[in-house]
């Protein structure tokens, strides 16, 4: 019987949850390596997905290694999509790991960092299924949400 109610009270919990972590993503091995919840699910931009890339990036993929993720959530008439960049800076490799938003049209609209395998910053991200992103920097939080026109905007603090 306690057995009965234990598991009662953790279902219920659980489905209490009513916004949960979709992607997370965070820097690992002092700075050198980022850690995402869908990794193996990144592949390399081709001919076919470049309309996700600006000109300005389709310009720099002789540079830059692009890796598109999975469509993680949509809202109104924009969808997101995750994006790892591979670059280097000062001979020394760098991982980003961007959220953007694309209209029906697959444009691009907005984009916001979510960690950066560079330099002394540490920063973690949460993405959540109302597609709000919660980013720590250095300890510091902030929270954005996706506007009405696709944009990233900050949640002003309480």
């Amino acid at each position: 019987m306690k057995n009965l109610i234990l598991l009662s009270l953790l279902i219920l919990f659980i489905g209490c949850q009513s916004n949960p972590v979709i992607f997370e993503v965070e820097n690992i091995k002092n700075q050198k390596s980022l850690e995402l919840t869908d990794s193996k699910n990144f592949t390399i931009i081709t001919e076919k997905e470049f309309k996700y890339l600006s000109y300005e990036e389709l310009y720099k993929t002789n540079f830059i290694n692009y890796k598109l993720g999975n469509t993680i959530g949509f809202k109104g008439n924009f969808y997101l999509k995750t994006m790892i960049r591979e670059y280097k800076v000062n001979n020394v490799p760098v991982l980003q790991a961007t959220l953007r938003s694309y209209d029906n049209e697959d444009t691009l609209i907005d984009e916001v960092e979510l960690a950066k395998s560079y330099n002394d910053t540490l920063m973690s991200s949460w993405v959540y299924k109302n597609l709000m992103v919660k980013r720590e920097i250095n300890g510091k939080t902030d929270e954005l949400k996706l506007s009405e026109n696709g944009k990233f905007i900050t949640i002003p603090e309480l």
